[in-house]
C-alpha cells in the first residue's frame, strides 16, 4: 500500500487508484504531493522496521533477563544446599558436645551424691566423737575433783619422823623413822623410792597412781617437799 500527505491539512491516507481527494479536509490533493507517497512509504517502512527491531530486542531481553534469573536462582540454590550442608554438620558436631556435656554432668551428680553421703557419715561421726569427748571430760573432772579431794586429805595427815638419838646408858645409837600409814592416793615416778602428791614438781612428767599403803609397804618414802 501507498500513502500520501495531504498538504493541507497534513493527513496520511491510502493512496486511491480513481481519485486524489483527502478524507479530513476533503480538498484535492495536488498530483505534486502524490509523489511524496513514496517518501511516505520509507518512513512507514522505516517505522515498521525499527518497531519488529523493537519488540525483538524486548522479547530477546526478555530472554535474557530470565536467563539471568534462572542462572542466579540456581546459584543460590547450590549455595543454600551447601549451607545447609554445613549446618548439618555443625549441627551434629554441637549434638555430639551435648552429649558428652550431658554424660558429665550425670557424673558430677553421681559425685555429688557420693560426696554428700560422706559428708552427712562424717557429720554423725563428728557428733558421735563430740558426745564421747564430753563424757570422757567429765570423767577426767570428777577424777580431778576426786584428787583433790585425796590431796586435801593428805595435806591434812600428820608426818612424823624420828631423828637418830644416842643413848647414854648404853652408848650404842640406834637409828629408827616412823610416820603415818593412812589410806589414800599417791604418786611415783618411773624412778627413785619417794612418793608424791599429784601436784609435786618430781612426778611432772611421769606420774604412776599408786595406794600410799602399797607404796610404804613396797619400801617407798614420802617426799619431803611435797609431804604427802
Amino acid at each position: 500500500m501507498e500513502y500520501i500527505k495531504c498538504p493541507y491539512c497534513g493527513q496520511e491516507q491510502i493512496k486511491s487508484k480513481t481519485e486524489t481527494t483527502c478524507i479530513k479536509c476533503k480538498k484535492t490533493i495536488p498530483s505534486s504531493t502524490v509523489g511524496q507517497s513514496l517518501i511516505i512509504n520509507q518512513e512507514k517502512s522505516v517505522k515498521t522496521t525499527i518497531k519488529k527491531e523493537k519488540q525483538t530486542n524486548k522479547v530477546n531481553w526478555k530472554n535474557l533477563s530470565f536467563g539471568l534469573t534462572a542462572i542466579a536462582f540456581s546459584a543460590l540454590l547450590v549455595f543454600m544446599l551447601q549451607g545447609f550442608s554445613d549446618y548439618r554438620e555443625q549441627i551434629k558436631d554441637l549434638e555430639s558436645e551435648i552429649a558428652n556435656l550431658q554424660a558429665e554432668i550425670e557424673s558430677l551428680n553421681a559425685d555429688n551424691k557420693s560426696l554428700y553421703a560422706e559428708y552427712d557419715m562424717l557429720s554423725n561421726r563428728y557428733d558421735l566423737l563430740s558426745e564421747e569427748n564430753s563424757n570422757l571430760q567429765k570423767q577426767i573432772d570428777n577424777k580431778n575433783e576426786r584428787i583433790e579431794e585425796l590431796q586435801k586429805q593428805n595435806t591434812g595427815a600428820a608426818l612424823t619422823v624420828s631423828r637418830p638419838y644416842t643413848s647414854s646408858g648404853s652408848g650404842t645409837s640406834t637409828n629408827s623413822s616412823s610416820y603415818s600409814t593412812g589410806g589414800g592416793v599417791v604418786y611415783i615416778a618411773e624412778k627413785g623410792k619417794k612418793f608424791h602428791t599429784y601436784s609435786c614438781h618430781y612426778v611432772k612428767n611421769s606420774r604412776i597412781e599408786i595406794d600410799r599403803n602399797t607404796a610404804i609397804s613396797k619400801e617407798y618414802e614420802p617426799c619431803k617437799v611435797c609431804m604427802p
